[in-house]
């Protein structure tokens, strides 16, 4: 164990909780942190003590990991009534759902607690593992970069200088002292800041130490500079403008006005949106705007056909087709911090009037769409909200909607081979009905954000978009809500796109609900005469929630299936971003979707089971290598052990990267480690020694004096140090001893 390496690995510990010091702006309380710094105390110290004994580095691991979840299961697993395999799944999912269910700072919840220490003190435990363990110190930034991004990754603002200042300072003080520890074995002289050499002499820059200095600050002083002065495109998961303002408040969203059917969707932004309250037991979910236009794979929004000044609190025109007789309750919803940019506005429909506090709006009696002038932060809505009963007046398709008939000739084939699966019905509105069920669960879809690999047709040519849906029958609202329009105007029924939000999170008092980005939505609307645009839901349940009441055959509506039994919550338990932008790409949430966190919980458990596996098999053949070592230096006489001493430097060299000499005298098999070993110093006087010994173990009269094994160990160590990753890690886990044993016992198995 080299002097430093305590060292090192307390700034391993501290780079990792460094590097979890933005959490604290995620998590509404502060228990987490004594916890988490004693786990990360515990693992770094158990290491230390370790490694002074010279326990092999998987052992090390393993002890490390045994000891975070030994500390895990006395924090929060022991007491508990349940078994600790369903303790651990309670809290995993309770750290889950505060995730999905929570904007930052979320409460700190047992089960985020637990989650949040298991991950942090593991990451550091590979930190401390890459620093120390394997000397590569440079690599052990990505772990530590991996605990800043859960904070990075899940915040709606950038964060402070500060956090990524205090982390990256850390990790240059490990590469620091590791490269210090290095350049002291060249020499037998002190690293330190010298007059201009080399680069200094032409740059006037100091020697190799300050050079190193200065490089590391420019560098974080461009990391902190740069980001603020190059230009970039805006963000993009719903639109733009998911941040917020400088001056802490909430800043306006945007909503993409394009959606790209052949793109999987990744973000899962926690950001509130809108809050409303309503006393309709199940909004419906809350529209901003439609398209009628697909190509090549794209929606694009429609603009409004015609603009009609809207007045507050006043009936609208409209909604164009539903008539006073087709059954429909009268229900309003107030909206209050709003975040939408100006133009755009969410309101449930089918609308029937609006007041936007004062300001001034238009809107389209065709579609209803409502368009303000300015961002409007409050505002009510009055809707309609159609009953189990509502039906049709005519099952006559209307003219003048030839947009929304429009076919996708390239999908027309698996359009039709697809409709043809779906059971006949009496009328358009039932055959409608039969699409929604085929496409929500008798097809055999399934909801995933990630799109299954496109599909190829005979000749190599990549299908389209909606046909590699049909054909793999995976993806998300956006192509659910595609197929469903195609296979409806393959049918002559007129239908176009909705984009918007779900309906959001239900609170237990007051009717509230809060609408976050991720609850971002595209559902299709189906023109039937008497009821106007009608929305219809073939989105799984898992993602979307109930489907509408009028879709629903009263005869077998239950209480169980009845949405009025329905919260609104299962309609935000998994939701993803109805919206993607051409360029650049758009993402969109899916609270079903794990975070970065939500991930990590997720395979920690597999993390935890693999380090057990790992460190069992990377000890089977150091261990053996030992025994072998032990077994050449105690046997025999005295100048047999020596020799066998010197045999297993010899070992341990060749794993290192130093081929072996030839078959000469020692003195010729010490100048050539010398040389290949790059020795010098101390490390060359204990060659020298060595070599001494060996002579008179060989050629003179030994005696019990005689012992190589110190002057060894400082050879090995000292080119240990200077050997490349992978030769640090065939001598830490596959040495050449322990092979060798392992074929003799293949060979003696094969025998018998």
């Amino acid at each position: 164990m080299r002097n430093r390496d305590p060292l090192l690995s307390v700034l391993a510990g501290v780079t990792g909780l460094v590097s979890a010091w933005p959490l604290t702006t995620l998590i509404r309380d502060g228990h987490w942190i004594g916890e988490t710094v004693l786990a990360v105390a515990i693992a770094i110290a158990l290491g230390i003590v370790a490694r002074r004994v010279r326990v092999p580095e998987p052992i090390v691991i393993l002890l490390q990991t045994l000891a975070i979840a030994t500390l895990l299961w006395l924090l929060y697993v022991r007491g508990s009534d349940e078994s600790t395999v369903d303790t651990v799944r309670t809290l995993v999912q309770e750290a889950d759902d505060t995730i999905r269910k929570f904007a930052a700072p979320a409460p700190e919840t047992t089960g985020l607690k637990f989650a949040i220490v298991g991950l942090v003190s593991m990451l550091t435990v590979l930190v401390d593992v890459l620093a120390v363990g394997l000397r590569a110190p440079a690599l052990a930034g990505l772990p530590a970069m991996s605990i800043y991004l859960i904070s990075a990754a899940n915040t709606t603002e950038g964060l402070p200088a500060r956090y990524f200042l205090a982390a990256a300072t850390c990790w240059l003080l490990m590469v620091g002292v590791t490269a210090r520890d290095d350049v002291d074995e060249w020499s037998n002289t002190t690293a330190r800041a010298t007059a201009p050499t080399l680069l200094g002499d032409r740059l006037g820059l100091g020697g190799f130490a300050s050079v190193a200095r200065a490089l590391g600050v420019v560098a974080l002083v461009g990391a902190l500079v740069l980001p603020n002065v190059i230009p970039t495109a805006p963000q993009r998961y719903l639109g733009e403008g998911l941040g917020r303002s400088p001056q802490g408040t909430v800043g306006t969203v945007g909503l993409s006005n394009t959606l790209d059917v052949g793109r999987s969707l990744v973000s899962n932004d926690r950001t509130p949106v809108l809050q409303y309250t309503t006393e309709d037991p199940t909004p419906p979910p809350l529209r901003v705007m439609i398209s009628s236009t697909y190509d090549d794979g794209t929606w694009n929004a429609s603009d409004p056909q015609e603009q009609t000044d809207g007045s507050n609190g006043a009936r609208m025109q409209g909604p164009a087709g539903l008539a006073e007789r087709a059954g429909y309750v009268e229900q309003t919803a107030r909206f209050t911090a709003g975040t939408l940019q100006s133009g755009l506005l969410a309101a449930p429909t089918p609308t029937l009037r609006a007041d936007l506090s004062g300001t001034s709006w238009t809107y389209d009696p065709t579609s209803s769409v409502i368009t303000p002038r300015r961002t409007t932060a409050n505002y009510s809505v009055t809707y309609a909200r159609l009953g189990p009963s509502a039906r049709p007046s005519s099952n006559t398709t209307p003219s003048g909607l030839e947009a929304d008939l429009a076919l996708d000739p390239r999908s027309l084939s698996e359009l039709r081979r697809t409709l043809a699966q779906i059971p006949a019905a009496n009328t358009p509105f039932e055959r409608a009905v039969a699409i929604q069920d085929y496409l929500r669960g008798t097809g055999g879809f399934s909801y995933s954000l990630t799109l299954a690999p496109t599909r190829t047709t005979v000749n190599g040519a990549r299908v389209d978009p909606l046909t590699n849906f049909l054909l793999t029958k995976q993806g998300y609202c956006v192509q659910f809500a595609t197929a469903m329009i195609m296979l409806a105007r393959l049918e002559r029924i007129p239908a176009r796109m909705a984009i918007g939000f779900l309906s959001g999170t239900a609170s237990v008092q007051n009717n509230q609900y809060t609408v976050i980005q991720s609850d971002a939505h595209a559902w299709p609307e189906l023109y039937f005469p008497g009821l106007g645009w009608t929305r219809f839901e073939p989105t799984p349940g898992s993602r979307s929630g109930s489907v509408p009441q009028y879709t629903v055959p009263q005869n077998v509506q239950t209480r169980s299936e009845s949405p009025e039994q329905t919260t609104s919550t299962g309609s935000t338990t998994s939701s993803s971003s109805a919206a993607t932008s051409s360029t650049p790409a758009s993402t969109g949430g899916n609270n079903n979707t794990p975070t970065i966190v939500g991930t990590a919980l997720k395979y920690l458990g597999w993390l935890v089971l693999a380090a057990l596996v790992l460190g069992l098999l990377g000890s089977l053949l150091p261990f053996a290598a030992r025994r072998e070592a032990e077994h050449r230096r105690t046997r025999g006489t005295v100048g047999e052990q020596v020799e066998g001493d010197w045999l297993n430097m010899r070992d341990e060299l060749s794993d290192l990267g130093v081929p072996p000499p030839p078959d000469v005298s020692p003195r010729a098999q010490q100048e050539h480690y010398q040389r290949a070993g790059a020795l010098s110093g101390e490390s060359a006087a204990a060659l020298g020694r060595a070599t001494a010994t060996l002579e008179r173990a060989r050629y003179g009269r030994p005696d019990d004096t005689l012992d190589l094994r110190t002057d060894s160990e400082t050879v090995i160590n000292s080119v240990r140090r200077h050997a490349a990753f992978r030769n640090r890690v065939q001598h830490r886990l596959a040495p050449r001893s322990g092979r060798r044993w392992l074929r003799r016992k293949l060979r003696f198995w094969r025998r018998y």
